[in-house]
C-alpha cells in the first residue's frame, strides 16, 4: 500500500515538474519578446529624440510639432520603462520557478529512491517467504 502511495506521489510530482518546466519555457519566451520590444523602443526613443533635436534646430517647424515629438519620446520612454519592469518581474518569477523545479527534482529523486528500497525489501521478503515455504515442504 505504501509503495502505491509513493508511486502516486512520484507521478504527481513529475507532472507538476513538467507543468512548471512548460511555464518556465513560456515565461522565458515572453521575457525574450519583452527584451526585443525594449530594444525596439530604445531605438524609437533615440529616433524620436534625434527628431526632436532636429526639429529644434529648424526654425520652420512649428511649436506643436515639437510638442508632439517630445510627447512621443516621453510615451515611448514610459513604455520602455514598463517593459523593463515586466522583465525584472519575470526574471524573479523565472528564478522562483527554477528553485521550485530544483526542489521538485530533489523530491522526485528521494521518492524514487524510497520506491526502489521498498521494492528491494519486498523482493527480499518474497525470497524469504519462498525459502521458508520450501523448507517447510521439505521438513514434512
Amino acid at each position: 500500500m505504501e509503495l502505491a502511495e509513493r508511486s502516486a506521489q512520484l507521478e504527481a510530482s513529475q507532472k507538476r515538474l513538467a507543468d512548471m518546466e512548460t511555464d518556465l519555457v513560456e515565461m522565458s519566451l515572453s521575457n525574450e519578446n519583452y527584451r526585443s520590444q525594449v530594444a525596439n523602443l530604445t531605438t524609437k526613443v533615440d529616433v524620436a529624440q534625434s527628431q526632436l533635436k532636429e526639429a529644434k534646430s529648424h526654425s520652420t517647424w512649428i511649436n506643436s510639432d515639437l510638442t508632439n515629438v517630445h510627447e512621443l519620446a516621453v510615451q515611448l520612454n514610459s513604455q520602455k520603462l514598463e517593459l523593463q519592469n515586466q522583465i525584472a518581474e519575470q526574471a524573479s518569477e523565472i528564478e522562483l520557478l527554477n528553485s521550485e523545479i530544483r526542489s521538485l527534482r530533489n523530491e522526485v529523486s528521494e521518492l524514487s529512491e524510497q520506491i526502489q528500497k521498498e521494492r528491494e525489501r519486498s523482493q527480499t521478503l518474497e525470497e524469504k517467504l519462498r525459502n521458508e515455504n520450501q523448507m517447510g515442504g521439505q521438513g514434512r
